[in-house]
């Protein structure tokens, strides 16, 4: 889970963005600056649309991103949102049998109606419930029955 916490800067009359992440917080702009790295820029472009370099040379941006690039908060930051990209986002079967095993069990946390509902929906998963099907058929029916002496 991602905290986003909001600082005021009075000496700066500023406000900042901070992330926090498995390795620390970061700006908003090192967090946009990771995930435009993420979504294939060049150090350059990722820097430039980040960060407020239109005054800024080529030579100074590059050797910023490189900094950047090289802050261990946000290669850790990077390495995160590419791992969150490689993970599949829908949950498997077993995952949500899982799930709907926890709020089975969980006698306090749920309400009953929650409860009946969570065995409702996985037995319906696992193919407990077999629908019968009753039907009345007049229809004329021909057989044929061949039978060879081989």
């Amino acid at each position: 889970m991602r905290i986003r916490r909001f600082m005021h800067n009075r000496e700066e009359n500023t406000r900042k963005c901070q992330i926090e992440g498995s390795e620390g917080m970061l700006t908003q702009k090192q967090e946009e600056f990771a995930k435009c790295i993420v979504e294939g820029m060049s150090q350059i472009d990722a820097y430039k649309k980040a960060y407020n370099a239109e005054s800024m040379k080529d030579n100074s941006i590059y050797r910023e991103a490189s900094l950047l690039m090289d802050n261990p908060k946000i290669a850790q930051r990077i390495k995160e949102l590419r791992d969150r990209l490689a993970k599949p986002t829908v949950m498997t079967a077993q995952e949500r049998l899982e799930i709907l095993s926890d709020i089975i069990k969980a006698s306090e946390e749920h309400d009953i109606n929650a409860r009946l509902k969570a065995i409702d929906l996985m037995n319906k998963m696992t193919g407990e419930y077999v629908q019968k099907i009753d039907a009345n058929v007049n229809a004329d029916v021909d057989i044929c029955i061949e039978l060879s002496d081989e």
